[in-house]
């Protein structure tokens, strides 16, 4: 059903669907004809995305606890090519939100390097890190996404607020 739906927000803009079937007897494929209004190309491939161009490298990264007794992160390794996803799923407190901090500068590893299409910037600050492609949606994006208080404009602007228009120094 996703890629129906991916379809219909691709190729039409506002669409109304008033129709009154029974969920469990139709298929995924009659529903997606009767949204659309026509039967659709079951047969649906993607050219890969993926390039030979490094995106990012991690080596060794590795964290300890503040007491400096317990391994955070122990040695973790990976490389992205531009156009590759890398989804890290496991139980909360496994060490998915330290490798994120790590990764964004939130926090400094204890050994290991992280490099933005060939650049370490293992010590780079989370400015510098953000200017060199390293974007994060963060899991709870009320307390780290976004100030609150501000409007979306005020939010859209947090990354340039140093650049022209909105800064002269």
């Amino acid at each position: 059903m996703g890629i129906y739906s991916y379809e219909l927000f691709q190729f039409y803009g506002v669409d109304t669907i008033i129709r009154t079937v029974s969920v469990k007897d139709t298929s995924a494929e009659e529903m997606a004809e009767l949204m659309v209004g026509r039967k659709l190309d079951t047969d649906y491939t993607r050219k890969s995305t993926v390039q030979k161009e490094s995106a990012m490298e991690v080596s060794g990264l590795t964290l300890l606890s503040k007491d400096q007794k317990k391994k955070l992160l122990n040695n973790i390794t990976f490389s992205l090519r531009r156009g590759e996803i890398l989804c890290i799923a496991g139980i909360d407190g496994n060490g998915q939100n330290e490798l994120v901090e790590a990764l964004t500068g939130l926090v400094q590893p204890d050994e290991g390097a992280v490099k933005i299409q060939g650049i370490d910037v293992t010590k780079k600050s989370i400015q510098f890190r953000n200017t060199h492609g390293l974007t994060c949606i963060p899991e709870d994006r009320h307390k780290y996404g976004l100030v609150l208080g501000y409007t979306m404009e005020q939010n859209l602007l947090l990354k340039k607020y140093r650049n022209e228009p909105f800064s002269k120094h």
